[in-house]
Order: C-alpha cells, then sequence, then structure tokens
C-alpha cells in the first residue's frame, strides 16, 4: 500500500514537472487553436481617429477584423509587418468606432524590427473587433496577424447587398436593367452562378446577364429575360459566394435588388452610317428600343436598284450592323428587317423602320507624288494613291518624261495605294510620271482617270556599261602621238618640198630601219660582184 501512494505520488509530482516545464517553455495546450490573416493598409479610405497608445498619431490608415472566439480565456494576439515602418494592434470588445478609442481592451505596438504582441481575455460568443494601423501614414503597407488561445476563432462572415446602380430606374420598361452588388469588405470568387432572381411569387427565373468589377464593388447587368411577366423582379447573392482574403465566405445578401419590369414588344430603326456611298461596302446600323435575342442574318431584308448582295450581319444586345458588300450598278440600297425577327422578356418585334441609301461610284482620281523617302539617287520612287481601291494597274499603264532619259517603270502595292519606281536615268535631270486613263478599275468597273506627277529629279547617273568593243567609259582613251619637236606636221609642206614624211615612229626605230636596209643592200652588192 505504501509503495503504491509512493507510485501515484511521483506520477503526479512528474505530470506537474512536465506542465510546469511546458509553460516554462511556452508549450501552448494541445487544443489551443490559431487564427491567422493578411492584409494591406495602402489601399485604405476611411482613417482611424483615437489610439489605445499613447503618442500614437491620429488619422492613420488602418484595418479591421470582426471575430468571436468559441471558449474563454486567454489569446494572443501577435502582428507581423512585410514593409516598411511600424505598426500598432488594437482590440475592441462589442464594437468598433474609427472615430473613437472607446471599447479598446488591449493593444500594442510595434517597430520595423519588433512585432506587436499582447495577451487579452477573451469570452466566447463576443464580438471582437482587431485594428491593425499604421503608427503614421507612412506606416507598413502590409502585415499578418494571428490570435491564439484555448478556443476556436471564428471570423465574422462578410456582409453583400444588392441595389440598383446609380441611373437606373425601379420602373423599367425595357432591358437592360443595371444592379449593384457591394460587399462589406474585398472578396474572390463571385460570379454570375451566385445570383439569383426571382419574380412574382417566388418562381425562379434563367436570365442572361454579365458582371464587372472587382474587390467589393461590383455591378451586375440583366441583359434578357425569359418572359414578359410584368412585375417585380429580386436578385439576390447566395451564401459562400465569394471569400475574403482571410479565407471567411460572405453570408446570403440581405439587401436585395428589386425593379419592376413591365416590358413592351421592340421595335427597331435602321440608319445608313455613310450616304451616298461611292465606294462599297455600304454599312447600315440597326437600333433596337431594348435588348433583343434570335435576331439574325435570316431577318435582314435587302434590295433596291443597285442589286445589292453579299450582306453580313454584327453585333449583340440592341445594336447590329449590317454589311453590303456588292452591287451590280449605281442605284439605290434598302435595308429593313422582318416584323417578328426579334423577341425580348418573350415579347415579338413589332415593326422595323428601314433606311434607303444611294450607291453612286464614280471614276476614281489618282494622284502621284514623289516619295518622301527616296530608295536611290539614280532612281525616283512616285507614290500612286488611287481615290478608290483598284485593281490591274501595271508597269504598261505608266509613261516616263523628263530631262533625266529614264525609261523603265516598277510597280508595287494593291488596293488604294501603290509606289512606282523609276530607274534608268542616262544623266542628271528630272523625271516625270504619267499614268493613262483606266489603269485601275474599281469593284463597279468604273476606270480610273488619268494623270500627271509632280516633277522628280535624279542626282547622280548610275554607271553606262560599255558596248562590246569600245573601251571602258571609265578609262582614258589612247591619245595620239605627240609630234616630235624636230619633225614637221603631218601634211605639212615640208614634206612637198623633199623632207621624209612623218611615220609616228621614234628616232631609234628610225636608225635601226635604216641600218637594216644597209646592210640588205651591202650583202645584193656583194653577190652581184661575184657573178
Amino acid at each position: 500500500m505504501r509503495r503504491t501512494l509512493h507510485r501515484t505520488a511521483a506520477a503526479l509530482l512528474t505530470a506537474v514537472v512536465a506542465i510546469g516545464g511546458a509553460l516554462a517553455l511556452g508549450v501552448a495546450p494541445a487544443n489551443a487553436a490559431t487564427f491567422s490573416y493578411s492584409g494591406s493598409l495602402d489601399d485604405g479610405i476611411t482613417r482611424v481617429s483615437g489610439s489605445c497608445v499613447a503618442g500614437t498619431e491620429a488619422s492613420a490608415f488602418y484595418d479591421v477584423q470582426q471575430f468571436s472566439v468559441t471558449a474563454p480565456g486567454e489569446y494572443d494576439l501577435s502582428t507581423t509587418q512585410a514593409s516598411r515602418g511600424g505598426l500598432e494592434l488594437q482590440l475592441f470588445e462589442g464594437a468598433f468606432d474609427p472615430q473613437s478609442a472607446s471599447g479598446c481592451i488591449g493593444s500594442a505596438a510595434g517597430s520595423p524590427t519588433a512585432l506587436a504582441s499582447f495577451d487579452a481575455q477573451l469570452a466566447a460568443g463576443t464580438q471582437y473587433f482587431l485594428v491593425t494601423t499604421g503608427q503614421t501614414n507612412q506606416g507598413a503597407a502590409s502585415f499578418t496577424n494571428a490570435v491564439s488561445g484555448p478556443g476556436e476563432i471564428v471570423p465574422v462572415a462578410p456582409t453583400v447587398a444588392v441595389s440598383l446602380a446609380q441611373g437606373q430606374s425601379f420602373n423599367a420598361a425595357r432591358l437592360p436593367v443595371r444592379l449593384a452588388v457591394t460587399f462589406s469588405e474585398p472578396v474572390t470568387g463571385f460570379g454570375l452562378d451566385d445570383v439569383r432572381i426571382v419574380a412574382g411569387m417566388g418562381v425562379p427565373i434563367d436570365a442572361e446577364m454579365r458582371l464587372t468589377g472587382s474587390g467589393a464593388s461590383y455591378e451586375l447587368t440583366i441583359l434578357t429575360l425569359p418572359s414578359a411577366f410584368n412585375g417585380t423582379h429580386v436578385v439576390s447573392v447566395v451564401a459562400g459566394a465569394a471569400v475574403t482574403a482571410r479565407g471567411a465566405a460572405n453570408l446570403a445578401s440581405t439587401t436585395n435588388g428589386g425593379f419592376a419590369f413591365a416590358p413592351t414588344s421592340p421595335t427597331a430603326q435602321v440608319r445608313a452610317i455613310t450616304a451616298p456611298v461611292v465606294e462599297l461596302p455600304a454599312t447600315f446600323e440597326v437600333v433596337w428600343s431594348t435588348w433583343v435575342q434570335g435576331f439574325d442574318l435570316a431577318d435582314i431584308q435587302v434590295s433596291g436598284t443597285a442589286g445589292p448582295s453579299q450582306v453580313t450581319l454584327s453585333g449583340e444586345g440592341d445594336r447590329f450592323l449590317v454589311t453590303v458588300a456588292a452591287a451590280e450598278r449605281p442605284g439605290t440600297i434598302t435595308v429593313g428587317a422582318a416584323n417578328d425577327g426579334a423577341t425580348s422578356a418573350g415579347l415579338t418585334s413589332l415593326f422595323v423602320i428601314p433606311a434607303t441609301l444611294e450607291y453612286a461610284p464614280t471614276a476614281p482620281s489618282v494622284t502621284m507624288t514623289p516619295a518622301a523617302v527616296q530608295p536611290d539617287p539614280a532612281a525616283v520612287a512616285f507614290d500612286v494613291t488611287f481615290s478608290q481601291s483598284v485593281t490591274g494597274v501595271e508597269a504598261d499603264d505608266f509613261t516616263v518624261g523628263g530631262t533625266a532619259g529614264a525609261t523603265t517603270v516598277a510597280v508595287t502595292g494593291s488596293g488604294s495605294a501603290y509606289v512606282a519606281t523609276v530607274t534608268g536615268a542616262t544623266q542628271v535631270g528630272t523625271v516625270v510620271l504619267t499614268i493613262a486613263e483606266g489603269a485601275g478599275t474599281t469593284s463597279a468597273g468604273f476606270g480610273s482617270l488619268a494623270a500627271t506627277s509632280t516633277a522628280g529629279s535624279v542626282t547622280a547617273v548610275p554607271e553606262v556599261q560599255p558596248t562590246p568593243g569600245s573601251p571602258s567609259p571609265s578609262a582614258p582613251a589612247p591619245s595620239a602621238p605627240t609630234p616630235s619637236a624636230s619633225a614637221p606636221a603631218a601634211g605639212a609642206a615640208a614634206g612637198a618640198a623633199g623632207a621624209l614624211p612623218q611615220t609616228g615612229l621614234d628616232a631609234p626605230w628610225l636608225l635601226l630601219a635604216a641600218a637594216m636596209a644597209l646592210l640588205v643592200a651591202g650583202i645584193g652588192a656583194r653577190r652581184l660582184a661575184r657573178r
């Protein structure tokens, strides 16, 4: 019995020592919970006036997180900063007023090198507000906070409100209808699948919608509705549609958007974008009184004396574009639409007012001027611009004139813009280019008018290639030998007086020739003497 008591006492002592050691080392109980989140002070809009810490400057940017705990006890609250400046951590109980320090039950100030941390006794189920603020407006831009203690830390979910957007009236006779969706703090993950529309006595409606925005503010646009229910429509956001940066999902919207929809049958008017038209395509705009569905190319009606064809349709909602790309001849083009070609909220369109324009094609004019940038000093490039798109422009359509003697034309380009480059100049001078009438042809079959360019100039002439058998133009021609000062000129009267004519040979060659002649004469004389 005594041994059993000793063993029990030893076990209790060991447990006490272990608990004391754990507490001494700062080890939290096994059931402790931690809640952490991050935020930023740079995007603060409102400011806190008043502080729990003496000496802290008022009107600094702040961030606030509302939470509760599931068990009473002592909780540790701390913040670490990820960037500049020092932070102050403040805890408010029950309520928080940015303009007052009332209700502050704990706080701590940090520095750029030290975190802010303090302990507080918290009660289960009470609402607490953990405020993070810079000690000045130059304080830390980002932070990470942590709350830990014996119970679970429950962040309060953000709320969301749906209301009519600015400028949208409650009584809507046409679509679209615009609504504002506002969360109590920035969220992510919000989408169209999180929106519900209910009409009348709670009948859900599947509508075509568009969502724009981010953070805490969004705009919801209802583009189409499936039926002409004449009454109030209620728009709401489901719970859990989005989450905050702290991981808290939103509550279902308690402020829901409503509007009374009293639709009327859609009507449309067609308007010609440009009239008259001298070059196709011709474009028309179809403007509906409301957003419509089911309007397509089969509903377009095109007629007129011009024989229009190649019609296309683009656009959506309440505005569409009709394009007529071809016609057989000059004349009228009329665009309309079937009266029952579209629907809105289940109502079929009543009528469409057509539009007519005059298709009056003309012969395109041409302008030709030397290009701003010339490729070669020995060539002239001309910008050739037609007033309409044409085809068939070739080098044979141009004639070259001017004093430079150029003859060759090369053409590049298409549509209404071409470049004609003239080469082959034989001397420095001007180059004038002329284009013949009918050089280019429009899609309507009209030939272009004739035109003459302003003069371009050639400032350098390329080398002229030598013809076969002639000396290179770059090498000097051989000059005639200069007559000897002691010899009379060829054809002079001295030849007639008995002097030998000038042969053009130098004196040494004359002496050698004379010696050879004497040698031959001497050999001949010897042969005669032997006979």
